[in-house]
């Protein structure tokens, strides 16, 4: 089949052999058009060498992730939010859009000095809580982790102070809110910078290029910055692959109203829209008001048998029983406590639970009550 004219750039934000949706939507797309794989990756984007896909018929530029251009990320969607809302001109809004970013910057100082505070002052109580991380070596993770155990040692804290209880529980409800803020406005800043430095990383391999797409195929909520703003320079169209319910991330309020409003935003230049599946696309629609939305089963095609299946890693700890396999992050607020609770009552003869993905303090949290359960290593 002769390629038509089209050309196709497939945008991503990791390693693209971690996810088997990017090799496939960009296999079918290279079947009828010219299609070239810019990725950003990082020094953990690892996976072995033979579970990379076989017979590729498309081009991969792979870019090392470097954490520069969030400055720029972040003016550039005032300047988005400016000229969408106020219906004003890009040399305007670009000059608002500047302004907005130095009074952000201000807030933005005000509250990483806050962080700051608060992080010195819990951290006594963390190390207290968390013995195995009193070492000299690890004492800066501890510092990155102890806004995400405020809420534990607040309550310790607060159990003991002096005066009636429901005075302590007026005050318990106001830190923890305040606290809430923190982790989920810290959160939402993590993520903001990750897109706004991959933004800045694509947009400038892309421009550099000769040949100018004809259409954008951007993945994750991470890309869809850099979508936009090529699209507004090249006129591609632009289709949004979006992986997750994003905003629902982390549980947080703060977390969720901010990444809420950022996709929003971006979504008013995106031409398609695709989610993992149905039930998602119809909660999407009802949160962006926006239709259609397209669902593409989030399952990696199965190759045709070519002989007994490999022995993997996993198969070889299942002993034949059941696999049930959770992958992704380990964050507060995705159930997987419950899940671990509740597996106590499966037969562990029959069927195994696997849960995999990055190494964070939560996962931590897992472990321990895998342990408590007498779980962990048996089922």
């Amino acid at each position: 089949m002769l390629k038509s004219a089209r050309r196709i750039l497939v945008l991503v934000p990791h390693e693209p052999t971690v996810d088997p949706r990017v090799h496939y939507t960009a296999a079918a797309l290279a079947k009828q058009h010219d299609v070239t794989m810019v990725a950003t990756t990082h020094e953990w984007d690892v996976r072995p060498a033979d579970n990379a896909p076989n017979d590729v018929s498309y081009t991969t530029v792979r870019l090392p992730y470097a954490r520069r251009g969030a400055v720029a990320g972040c003016q550039a969607v005032c300047a988005l939010l400016v000229e969408r809302s106020l219906g004003l001109g890009r040399p305007i809004s670009s000059f608002v859009g500047a302004v907005m970013l130095t009074v952000l910057g201000a807030a933005g100082a005000v509250v990483l000095c806050g962080w700051l505070i608060i992080d010195v002052l819990m951290l006594p109580f963390v190390l207290a809580n968390e013995p195995r991380l009193v070492s000299l070596g690890l004492v800066f993770g501890a510092v990155r982790r102890t806004v995400w155990q405020t809420r534990r040692a607040a309550r310790w804290l607060l159990s003991r102070l002096p005066g009636a209880a429901p005075k302590r529980g007026a005050l318990t409800r106001y830190v923890e809110r305040g606290v809430e803020l923190i982790i989920g406005t810290r959160a939402a800043a993590s993520v903001l910078r990750l897109s706004f430095c991959v933004s800045d990383q694509l947009v400038r391999c892309v421009l550099q290029r000769e040949d100018r797409p004809d259409l954008l195929y951007v993945h994750d909520l991470y890309t869809l910055q850099a979508g936009v703003l090529l699209k507004r320079k090249t006129g591609a169209t632009l289709v949004y692959d979006s992986h997750e319910y994003y905003p629902y991330q982390y549980t947080h309020a703060s977390f969720t109203a901010i990444i809420r409003r950022y996709e929003s935003l971006l979504l008013r230049w995106v031409d398609t829209y695709i989610t993992v599946s149905p039930q998602l696309a119809r909660e999407l629609e009802r949160t962006y008001a926006r239709r259609p939305i397209h669902a593409i089963p989030n399952v990696e095609p199965s190759p045709p048998a070519m002989g007994p299946p490999a022995v993997t890693e996993m198969s070889a700890l299942a002993r034949d029983r059941v696999k049930v396999l959770y992958q992704g992050a380990f964050a507060e607020g995705r159930g997987l406590e419950e899940i671990i609770r509740e597996w106590s009552g499966v037969d562990g003869s029959r069927a195994a639970l696997f849960l995999r993905g990055p190494r964070n303090v939560w996962l931590g949290q897992l472990e321990r009550i895998a342990v408590d359960l007498g779980l962990l290593g048996t089922s």
